[in-house]
């Protein structure tokens, strides 16, 4: 008799001891998922094309490959009434004919912006942003012999600038800085050649000519049919002393359109174009078409 009291004592103060620390131990289930606070998007894009003509080929021709690569990145934090917005643009292609002992650019970018907004309303906010412009490797002219002109951060154009913000949803996006700080930048002084002593605004010497103006940066994104996307970028720059003379005004415009064929293969086509009177007195313009794999992720 004993010793069954003895082995239902135990077995109850186990099953105390073992459940009440299971119960201590045991965590409740969380009944709702963490916010998310940031949202990152990238698109990669690869392209190329190639022409064969034969020698007795009757309509003229030179035989070329290129290519050319495409990534676009984006990075959203959001939380309450403030927000940060981070992309990058980065375009590069090549091409080689064979009656050239040199390689030739289609397109070379390099383009960053980081921008932090806080809400006044639902549509306006108040910004800060720094945004800079480049290029990968060095650029030639061709017009009579291979003349350098332009390489990496020569020119480069960094821009800050404070001000309002209009958002509507994802489509569209207005920042106008009233206090823009604009920094045209040139590192490598075999840009300027043998008898330039300004080259990009900047004096030869000097590396670097600051502007203080206002900065207008306008963006569009959207879908105008169910395969056909649209991304547009603005963006303007004039210095306040020289605000009067609406010729200096800096200009550049950033198109990029692609056209879903399937879920790997995209047709896309971009255009820019510049205009500022430190670079060359006239519109400089760049159109680029192909057709290659695409990948988002």
């Amino acid at each position: 008799m004993e010793k069954k009291v003895g082995i239902i004592l135990l077995i109850s103060f186990e099953v105390i001891v073992f459940g009440g620390f299971a119960q201590s131990t045991s965590k409740p289930l969380p009944t709702t998922l963490p916010e998310k606070y940031w949202t990152w998007t990238n698109e990669y894009s690869l392209s190329g094309n190639q022409s064969y003509f034969s020698k007795n080929w009757k309509s003229g021709g030179v035989n070329n490959l290129a290519g050319s690569t495409v990534l676009i990145s984006k990075a959203l934090y959001k939380k309450k009434t403030m927000s940060a917005a981070f992309s990058g643009d980065f375009r590069f292609g090549l091409q080689k004919n064979v009656v050239d002992s040199f390689v030739r650019k289609t397109q070379d970018l390099i383009y960053l912006d980081g921008n932090y907004s806080h809400e006044i309303n639902q549509r306006w906010m108040g910004f800060g942003s720094l945004n800079l412009v480049s290029q990968f490797s060095p650029g030639f002219e061709y017009a009579n012999n291979r003349k350098f002109i332009s390489s990496f951060l020569a020119p480069g154009y960094f821009t800050e600038a404070i001000g309002f913000q209009y958002k509507k949803a994802q489509i569209f996006n207005a920042r106008m800085g009233l206090l823009a700080m604009k920094q045209s930048i040139v590192i490598n002084e075999q840009v300027y050649g043998l008898v330039d002593t300004v080259r990009y605004g900047v004096i030869k010497g000097e590396r670097i000519r600051n502007e203080v103006g206002m900065q207008l940066q306008v963006s569009v994104e959207k879908d105008i049919v169910k395969q056909l996307s649209f991304k547009g970028r603005y963006q303007g720059f004039v210095s306040y002393q020289e605000i009067s003379q609406p010729k200096v005004f800096d200009h550049r415009v950033d198109i990029l359109l692609t056209y879903k064929i399937n879920r790997w293969l995209r047709f896309t086509g971009s255009i820019i174009v510049v205009r500022d009177v430190d670079q060359d007195p006239y519109i400089q313009f760049s159109q680029v078409l192909g057709l290659g794999l695409n990948y988002k992720f």
